[in-house]
């Protein structure tokens, strides 16, 4: 009925089976009926429903993905829509605001190891933590990262506390995938120069070999994947070596070179800073990149980096410096 007015406007010279009528019914933008409209809501919105329970059946079957992280991403697919109003064939409308990388690095499932704890993301990497109180080392390794945007929770790191000039430094960065939270034990306190300028330059370096490792072998950065683990050592904050290499810094007051140690005892006693708070006296930081099998049709096998090392020394700032 809707396309009876194309033949009543000449009766008995126009035809359905013409150019002219299809591009009237299917074609033509403000004619006066809706059949092309229909037509593409016939064809679109049953997509879009298809598109929607789809994504929602897979994420409900995930195992490896948090509560907190489904209910978030359900909100995204219920989003999907198809608007027949978008020329010249409509447009269905796809949640395109990310959720935020570090959203999804919350510890989940962890289980205790005989010398840590282990744990998975909600981006789908896993954390082994080992502790060796006996050398003072604190391990982290991540196994499956990739590069990571975006910033968002960092909880305390152990023994800090305010207004001392601490940072809470990741061990293995956000950049990389690593937690922010608390139980992840992934965090150090540390000085902010040596977090934002000793520990950020080592992370650059990593960071570099990744996109350098990606554009050798012709992919996107985010096709790499890396395992990557960082050792720390920890000392005591009094270590009377540590202390007098402070003192040989270009950077520090010579004139403050003997009231050094009586300082942070003071602060120590007042409560100002943990008596358990210890210095960072060294990072090791060792990756190998690799692409996995499948992402380059060349590479049926996938392609791995030799491995790579860096490391940083002592944080000589914490409580030295203003």
């Amino acid at each position: 009925q809707e396309l009876l007015p194309y033949f009543i406007a000449s009766p008995g010279e126009r035809r359905a089976n013409t150019g002219a009528f299809y591009d009237y019914a299917f074609v033509t933008r403000g004619a006066e009926h809706n059949v092309r409209q229909n037509f593409l809501r016939r064809l679109g919105d049953p997509a879009a429903t298809s598109l929607k329970s789809t994504g929602l059946s897979t994420v409900d079957s995930n195992s490896d993905v948090g509560d907190d992280y489904k209910q978030k991403l359900k909100e995204k697919l219920n989003q999907i829509a198809y608007d027949v109003n978008i020329n010249p064939y409509g447009r269905f409308d796809l949640p395109t605001e990310r959720i935020p990388d570090h959203s999804r690095f919350k510890p989940i499932n962890i289980t205790e190891t005989a010398d840590g704890i282990r744990y998975h993301t909600e981006a789908g990497q896993t954390f082994d933590i080992r502790i060796n109180q006996g050398e003072l080392t604190h391990t982290v390794e991540g196994l499956g990262l990739q590069m990571m945007s975006g910033r968002g929770v960092t909880q305390d790191s152990p023994w800090f506390t305010k207004n001392q000039g601490f940072n809470r430094a990741h061990l293995i960065a956000n950049e990389f995938g690593g937690s922010g939270y608390a139980d992840g034990q992934n965090l150090a306190t540390t000085s902010d120069h040596y977090n934002k300028n000793v520990m950020r330059d080592a992370e650059r370096t990593i960071g570099q070999s990744i996109e350098l490792f990606a554009e050798a072998n012709g992919v996107e950065v985010d096709h790499v994947r890396f395992d990557m683990t960082v050792q720390v050592t920890f000392g005591n904050l009094l270590d009377s070596q540590i202390l007098a290499k402070i003192a040989q810094q270009d950077w520090f007051p010579k004139e403050s070179a003997e009231a050094l140690e009586n300082d942070i005892k003071q602060k120590i006693e007042a409560g100002d800073v943990s008596e358990d708070l210890m210095r960072v006296t060294g990072v090791v930081y060792t990756w190998r990149a690799r692409i996995p099998a499948g992402v380059v049709q060349t590479l049926p096998q996938g392609k791995a980096d030799r491995q790579r090392t860096t490391r940083i020394g002592p944080d000589y700032w914490i409580l030295a410096a203003e």
